[in-house]
């Protein structure tokens, strides 16, 4: 193979977003929403950045899927690196679409393949660990960080009282207890006004 040949596409449809996710708890360094770069390109493909961290997904100079570091976009993406890496050339395929991944590992100094790793076009069903450890589900995010309208939108679109008890699997609180925690005053007292509401509703009915 010749390094210096590069296979390139202007006509390549990009997902706004992309989700990175482990199915397992013990990773996640680069776990995360990645959103479109507008008018970006690197090695004449697309590139993603994680909304709350200096990560870019992006295709590497060989072909493969990758997720860099700040050292690697300076560079122009012309490098062939990242924290994980899709296992052999895209061939054209998006990142959604690739199903095997493999991960550095720096206690062994080498890759290994990692089948936990998934990266989607929607966001994952139930709790998922983000790169800062905290969740990227929708509702326990919104409590983790104070969102109001994220948690409102949430608890419109499910039960309210189940919702507002389940335990989220990464920080083990439930919504009420992560914006206590987190001293986020406001959505704290609106899941507290929403959890009375649920209350008189249930009582009213039965």
């Amino acid at each position: 193979a010749d390094p210096a040949i590069r296979v390139t596409c202007k006509g390549w449809m990009a997902a706004p977003t992309v989700y990175v996710s482990w199915t397992s708890r013990d990773h996640g360094a680069c776990a995360g929403q990645y959103r479109l770069v507008a008018g970006g390109a690197a090695n004449g493909w697309p590139i993603w950045k994680a909304m709350d961290s200096d990560r870019w997904l992006y295709s590497c100079r060989d072909g493969c899927w990758g997720i860099c570091t700040e050292d690697v976009q300076a560079n122009g993406f012309d490098a062939c690196a990242g924290f994980i890496l899709s296992v052999g050339p895209h061939c054209g395929q998006m990142p959604q679409c690739i199903r095997k991944w493999e991960r550095w590992d720096p206690d062994s100094g080498c890759f290994f393949a990692d089948s936990c790793v998934r990266v989607s076009d929607t966001q994952p069903l139930g709790c998922w660990r983000l790169a800062s450890g905290y969740c990227g589900r929708s509702i326990c995010r919104g409590a983790h960080e104070g969102d109001v309208a994220a948690l409102t939108a949430q608890l419109a679109d499910s039960s309210s009282t189940a919702a507002m008890a389940a335990i989220c699997e990464v920080t083990e609180n439930n919504v009420v207890c992560e914006a206590a925690v987190e001293g986020r005053a406001v959505a704290l007292n609106a899941l507290l006004l929403e959890g009375l509401a649920a209350s008189s509703s249930s009582s009213s009915s039965s």
